[in-house]
């Protein structure tokens, strides 16, 4: 077969994830019950979505290291502030054997626990790396967020 025969054929492609629809939904599910836990100040079920050895690299602050370093840092969190309103926005997802990389935006309402300041709303901007388990579920690895105006 000469080369102009063979460059009408279309080309054939193997996807490295077939089915990266699913993993899509499977994240915004997930980010659905990450807000909700968010919103009930759920340290524990908040760390539930993240994978053994995750790391949660946040503003102003050290890293949360592990399950039980995540739920601490989340705990200590809400010691002083309730959120009355989260929203994750997924820009896009990246998917490749086992890994899916969502960038997006976030936008918060914090409440001052102490009853003396104001709400503070903050919005930014998030790179999430999530992996697949052996169970076929979604947890993540990493998750780093950058607020868009400076503290």
């Amino acid at each position: 077969m000469d080369r102009a025969q063979s460059s009408t054929r279309p080309p054939q492609v193997t996807p490295i994830f077939p089915d990266s629809a699913g993993v899509r939904q499977a994240i915004d599910a997930d980010n659905a019950r990450f807000m909700e836990s968010m919103k009930r100040g759920d340290a524990a079920g908040l760390a539930s979505h993240y994978a053994d050895g995750a790391v949660v690299i946040l503003a102003n602050g050290p890293a949360w290291e592990g399950t039980a370093g995540i739920q601490q840092g989340f705990t200590d969190f809400f010691s002083n502030l309730a959120v009355p309103d989260v929203r994750l926005t997924t820009q896009d997802v990246i998917i490749d054997a086992g890994i899916a990389v969502e960038r997006g935006a976030y936008a918060m309402t914090l409440h001052p626990k102490s009853g003396t300041g104001a709400d503070i709303i903050d919005q930014g901007k998030y790179i999430t790396v999530w992996e697949r388990q052996a169970d076929g579920s979604w947890k993540i690895s990493r998750d780093i967020s950058k607020p868009d105006n400076p503290r």
